[in-house]
């Protein structure tokens, strides 16, 4: 035992310390991206357990690192071992300099199309499963801000295990997707995916987009019942007026206007718009809506809620 403490001392005093070190906060990095992409399930038990040592450790390596550097830097002042001490601050600076180097070209050429989305089955109203285990919205928004934060991945893709209300998937599910800046998300079927983006109504990069946009939509009204736009607008509401006093967003088109062959090239993006008095409808409903904007050669397709008044 006491040699293996004195092997440990030799090496966080060795002067090569830094460089190894800080560019072995790359690879841990890598190899947790690497586990995250192949295994989230596996890891999100861990990692509710020890938030706090996730968020912080990188930080908290390298102010390890530092202190030990600079303590034993002014050590060997002391002892008048000047080319040692010179030669830990130069090691230091080359460690340091190596590892945002690494780290930058790993995040531009590698993570990006490492980290894959993690996969929520939709297990109940207020229930989502990733793997085996069961968590609650609260638990899951956790989930989804530490992946966020660790890997910078922005996507899930929703698996329906329980065919539930599209009101209760929108406040239990996507608005904490939302929260955790989770922005590109999809169902997934057995024969494929369907991608969609939600974004919360009230916020200026949604009003942004719908105003920029030219937009085809799919309105679910109670009963199931669909109609259609061929202008959707974002200056007035679903069945209002805008400044000038011209009415919009009536969904009295035809179904050809949006579905019709061809029709998709003429948009930027599509969107299903759910009326919040819509209380009957059932995920699978919207999930197929998504999946016909999809298959009719719209690539960018919304999620839009209202809150009625």
């Amino acid at each position: 035992m006491k040699g293996a403490f004195k092997f440990l001392w030799r090496v966080v005093a060795s002067v090569w310390m830094p460089p190894v070190a800080l560019v072995g906060i790359v690879l841990a990095i890598f190899v947790e991206d690497v586990l995250w992409s192949k295994y989230p399930a596996l890891l999100v038990r861990c990692m509710l357990a020890c938030e706090w040592i996730v968020s912080k450790h990188l930080g908290f390596i390298l102010i390890l690192v530092s202190a030990i550097s600079a303590v034993l830097f002014f050590c060997d002042l002391a002892r008048k071992k000047w080319r040692r001490a010179l030669a830990r601050v130069g090691l230091f600076a080359v460690g340091f300099a190596t590892m945002w180097w690494i780290g930058d070209c790993y995040i531009h050429n590698f993570r990006g199309h490492q980290v894959s989305a993690i996969e929520i089955c939709v297990a109940g109203k207020d229930t989502a499963k990733i793997g085996e285990k069961s968590f609650s919205p609260d638990e899951l928004f956790k989930i989804l801000r530490l992946v966020h934060l660790k890997t910078r991945a922005d996507s899930a893709v929703f698996v329906i295990g329980e065919d539930i209300g599209v009101q209760d998937f929108w406040i239990n599910f996507l608005k904490w997707c939302n929260a955790a800046s989770i922005w590109h998300l999809a169902f997934r079927t057995t024969d494929g995916e369907w991608p969609f983006f939600y974004m919360d109504t009230s916020s200026c990069v949604c009003s942004r987009i719908r105003m920029d946009l030219k937009i085809a939509a799919v309105r679910i009204r109670e009963g199931g019942v669909l109609s259609f736009e061929d202008n959707y607008r974002d200056d007035c509401g679903l069945d209002d007026v805008d400044g000038n006093g011209v009415a919009c967003n009536l969904f009295d088109d035809s179904e050809s206007s949006v579905f019709g062959d061809g029709v998709s090239a003429r948009y930027d993006a599509a969107a299903v718009v759910v009326d919040s008095g819509c209380t009957d409808c059932r995920l699978s409903f919207f999930a197929a809506c998504v999946r016909r904007l999809n298959e009719a050669g719209f690539r960018t397709v919304y999620l839009f809620t209202y809150e009625r008044q």
